[in-house]
């Protein structure tokens, strides 16, 4: 029996109305052995901590069962990452310097084992240009391929071709080109140029002085270059920015070595990788500097607004402690923080100092009427802090919400920050007593005597004044929140371009902007893939939607389409031109071999050693001499096959092969226009895809889940409310407020032209957990006693409401525009929040005062 009672004892305890003053009352008695407790559990979160890692990859918080992502993924598996390394020399006055430095900086690269491949100028194509002639009459056009045989058909076209050639050769256009005369002396692939394989990006046709990659204004010369490893691989993209010093010192050291002195050519460096890389050091510099700013803000305004040095320590303990577990809570549940998720330890500042400063300002205000210690820590225990217990839960709710996301960033942040409440509720409840106890037993050695005071920042004096006045205060907070209403729905803007959240501190980023400004061309393209059954299949398919995306170059939406089918001519044009091939003669009669020394005889006429034409005449011969059509197989065997790679892929079991369209968007565009999006869906055998679409799939989601949770949020809160408060009538009256506060902050973000983003969409739902809160505060003091006695209530509501400010403050200073613009909303929010919980909700409690003594009267 005595057993039971114990359980039943035990049981009772632990009900959720027992649990804080038992919890508190046990605390006080034992100090010193919470404090040591609470010391061991913060070292044992510090160890699991410290091997957090710090992810920059969205693609790995997007699910993976989503159609589009699951559509990226198979293509990024198939095609390999669709990233590429920038590299720009910026050309400056001494162009043979920079041209110089690069030819350095580019041999530093090709024997990098990091780097798969690298091309940067037409001469990269001089070990294809050997395969690629041969092939270039199957690329001419009929009338262009019959020309080019008459000019070989005949001595007189022959010599002409000869005299051109030597031409060439002495103008100074042909700086940079004499090797490719001498591959092709008779311009088969000047004939066919623009349908050859050129390389990547469709850069070929911004070639420069040289053959060199560079902007149309010539003031940088690009290199693409192909990492061996995806940018989602974090530590290879370490390894490969801090190589980048050791890039550039030894291409100057060779640069040098060739005479050249004076400033090396500076050089921008752009690419995934390099972008992961510097968002991670952002990051950690913003969680580190962030959390300390604010926490250090949150204790100071905590020691000013109580007046006591103790107070600070009473304020940071508890505070510490919880977000220390929290951290360790993370690195047990998830093992990484994200761009997202590295938000959470500034919310919970803001969140959890709530609790402090509520429980020590009843604490302080029982003190200051002459209540004992342990009778005051009995009363917060029994009263405000069953307050803070359903403020907490109701908080942790609507951050508990995000758990019905897709989106992992905002599924993890949610549940960060909604067990992080509950965990700083219990080391408040905790240490919070038990540093009040401390702090009492010192007093009484001392024998000192200070008194207990909140300063509430006029927050009384607004209380006292709506409370009088309430008809007068709710026409005034009815007309404000109709005026910022009416602003907010007409000027707040919808702001869905992700770039725009990103770090504008990022240098990689900088870079990248540069060069797209320059070359006038967005390097992350979109990515049309069809898929068939045979390859001839797949480049009737990838023909038909190359032909479908010319309106979109012509209107401006597409600025230029990449894909292998528009370098593989048609069968149909092949095999005419192998019949014309057939029908070649000289002068007349079949060429039976001897075309080589009919064309030696016409570069000797013209003083031209044919010995230096070799190559060139061999190739021009077997092109002339070919009767077989190409297929894709004779190119993938090539040099040109890494190329290939990123357009052509077949199925493990061989019975689909899969063809990629680049279609790249102009430096203005960021999202898919729709008539492309309409033009791959009219296409059963093609989708369209790339990090661009699954950006904008991911807006999408983040969009839908946190309208979603802010919904569910909002039911979970009032649920709570009702079944706390006694009746929908409390419950409601406790949620008016915050519906006026949101309207005002709208409205306030209006003003500070702040727009409402995929990133500070979910601080509507924890302005509902904090607006909540504070409401519960005033109604729980209102129902216990009487609306006089909350006026002390309303001192704490306004020095939380400042605290949490100062939270939210650090994240007004992050790097990330999307960060920065969730600390501006979260901060109008608190701020309105608070400022309609000590006007209108007093005035509202007044009347229904005076409504019940109207009644009993």
């Amino acid at each position: 029996m005595p057993e039971r009672r114990s359980l039943s004892r035990l049981l009772a305890a632990l009900s959720p109305r027992r649990l804080p003053p038992w919890l508190m009352r046990g605390a006080a008695a034992r100090p010193w052995l919470v404090l040591v407790l609470a010391g061991v559990a913060v070292v044992v979160s510090l160890l699991a901590a410290s091997r957090v890692r710090v992810e920059t990859d969205l693609l790995g918080l997007v699910p993976s069962s989503d159609r589009v992502v699951a559509a990226y993924r198979d293509t990024l598996e198939r095609f390999g990452s669709t990233d590429l390394m920038l590299v720009a020399v910026e050309l400056g006055d001494d162009r043979e310097a920079a041209y110089a430095y690069a030819e350095s900086l580019a041999d530093t690269l090709r024997g990098s084992e990091m780097i798969s491949w690298l091309e940067y100028r037409l001469g990269d194509l001089e070990r294809a240009l050997p395969e690629l002639v041969p092939l270039a009459p199957l690329y001419m056009a009929p009338d262009e391929l019959d020309s080019f045989l008459r000019r070989l058909e005949t001595a007189d076209g022959r010599a002409r071709e000869a005299a051109e050639l030597r031409a060439a050769l002495r103008s100074p256009a042909a700086l940079g080109l004499e090797s490719l005369h001498r591959v092709d002396p008779f311009g088969m692939v000047s004939t066919a140029a623009g349908r050859l394989p050129q390389g990547d990006e469709g850069l070929a046709g911004r070639v420069g002085a040289g053959g060199y990659l560079q902007d149309p204004g010539a003031t940088m010369l690009l290199m693409l270059a192909k990492p061996v490893s995806p940018p989602a691989d974090l530590p290879f993209a370490r390894r490969l920015a801090a190589e980048l010093d050791v890039f550039e010192a030894s291409a100057e050291s060779a640069w040098r070595e060739q005479g050249f002195d004076g400033s090396r050519p500076e050089v921008l460096w752009a690419s995934g990788h390099l972008v992961g890389v510097g968002d991670t050091a952002v990051i950690v510099r913003d969680l580190l500097l962030g959390t300390g700013s604010a926490l250090l803000a949150v204790v100071l305004l905590f020691g000013v607004a109580f007046g006591r040095r103790v107070a600070l320590v009473i304020a940071f303990v508890p505070l510490v402690t919880g977000l220390l577990l929290t951290f360790g809570f993370a690195a047990v549940a998830l093992g990484r923080l994200s761009s997202v998720t590295t938000a959470f330890a500034a919310l919970l500042i803001g969140l959890g100092v709530d609790f402090v400063i509520v429980l020590y300002g009843r604490y302080a205000e029982e003190r200051e009427a002459g209540t004992s210690h342990r009778e005051a820590i009995d009363v917060i225990g029994r009263s405000t802090a069953l307050g803070v217990l359903l403020g907490a839960v109701t908080t942790a709710a609507t951050f508990y919400a995000f758990l019905t996301s897709e989106f992992r960033g905002l599924w993890e942040l949610g549940l960060l920050t909604g067990t992080g409440i509950l965990i700083l509720l219990v080391t408040v409840l905790l240490l919070l007593p038990a540093l009040l106890e401390l702090s009492e037993r010192r007093r009484l050695r001392r024998g000192a005597h200070r008194g207990h005071r909140l300063r509430g920042f006029g927050a009384r004096t607004l209380f006292r004044w709506s409370a009088a006045r309430p008809r007068r205060t709710i026409a005034v907070v009815s007309l404000v929140a109709l005026a910022l209403g009416t602003l907010a729905y007409f000027t707040v803007e919808l702001d869905d371009d992700s770039l725009a959240l990103r770090s504008g501190d990022n240098p990689a980023m900088m870079a990248r902007e540069r060069i797209v400004e320059a070359f006038g061309l967005r390097f992350t393209p979109y990515m049309i893939r069809v898929d068939a059954g045979d390859e001839d299949e797949v480049m009737t398919r990838a023909r038909d939607v190359l032909a479908a995306l010319e309106p979109l170059i012509d209107d401006g939406s597409i600025a230029r389409v990449e894909s292998i089918a528009a370098f593989l001519p048609p069968p149909a044009q092949q095999q005419e031109a192998l019949e014309r091939l057939a029908t070649f003669t000289l002068d007349g009669q079949p060429a039976d071999g001897a075309l080589r020394a009919e064309l030696e005889q016409a570069l000797r006429a013209e003083g031209l050693n044919p010995v230096g034409f070799a190559t060139g005449l061999d190739i021009t011969v077997a092109a002339l001499e070919r009767r077989q059509g190409l297929r894709l197989e004779e190119l993938e065997r090539g040099s040109l096959g890494h190329l290939l790679e990123r357009y052509v892929a077949h199925s493990d079991d061989g019975e689909t092969v899969s063809t990629v369209l680049y279609a790249y968007p102009p430096p203005s565009l960021r999202l898919p226009p729709n008539t492309l999006v309409e033009l791959v869906d009219d296409r059963p055998w093609a989708s369209l895809t790339g990090g661009i679409v699954v950006s904008q799939r991911l807006r999408q989601i983040v969009w839908r889940d946190a309208i979603l949770a802010a919904a569910l949020g909002t039911v979970i809160v009032f649920l709570f409310l009702a079944l706390d408060l006694g009746g929908i009538r409390q419950a409601a009256l406790a949620l008016l407020p915050l519906s006026v506060g949101l309207v005002l902050m709208l409205g306030g973000m209006s003003i500070l032209d702040v727009s409402v983003n995929s990133m500070n969409l979910f601080v509507f739902t924890m302005i509902i957990g904090i607006g909540v809160d504070y409401g519960i505060h005033l109604i729980h003091r209102w129902s216990e006693e009487s609306l006089a006695d909350a006026e002390g209530v309303a001192a704490a509501v306004a020095v939380a409401a400042l605290t949490t400010v100062c939270g939210f403050g650090s994240l007004v200073f992050s790097h990330f525009p999307g960060l920065r613009s969730m600390g501006a909303a979260a901060i109008l929010g608190t701020l309105a929040a608070a400022l309609v919980s000590v006007t209108l909700l007093p005035a509202l409690l007044s009347l229904v005062e005076r409504h019940r003594r109207d009644a009993d009267d």
